[in-house]
């Protein structure tokens, strides 16, 4: 049995894979743009039959008492690494700040990457935005 040419590339990369010598492919940086996640449960909780429009910069998602939870992600960066965030019901400002997403740098094999970041908020009962604290370990 005869095999194509490009048989011999594949098996040549397994045989190095399998050595420990894999070829390292660098396909550039894993970037994206912040995103900012915000739970308005707490306050959707405490003002019963509301709904809210959160808005990070100009993009905006709606919460309801089904849908409590918000992914924005910024459209462009700032120079600050700032965006204002404002959650608004029937017209009125709830909660009105200034988030900072900065995105983290990781060194790896292929040199320094910057990495996207997620930044978890809690929009509390009282309308004050906290950040959320996730449990670590098992």
């Amino acid at each position: 049995m005869r095999l194509p040419k490009s048989a011999g590339v594949v098996l040549g990369i397994g045989v190095l894979a399998l050595s420990g010598c894999a070829p390292m492919v660098c396909a550039g940086a894993a970037q994206g743009l912040p995103t900012m996640d915000l739970e308005a449960g707490p306050w959707l909780s405490a003002h019963r039959g509301a709904s809210a429009d959160v808005c990070l910069v100009t993009n905006c998602a709606e919460l309801t008492p089904t849908q409590t939870l918000a992914g924005i992600q910024v459209q462009s960066r700032s120079a600050d690494d700032r965006y204002d965030l404002v959650v608004r019901s029937s017209g009125a400002v709830v909660a009105r700040e200034r988030v900072r997403l900065v995105d983290g740098t990781v060194d790896g094999a292929c040199g320094t990457i910057t990495v996207a970041t997620t930044i978890d908020l809690v929009l509390q009962a009282d309308g004050r935005i906290t950040t959320a604290i996730r449990p670590t370990g098992p």
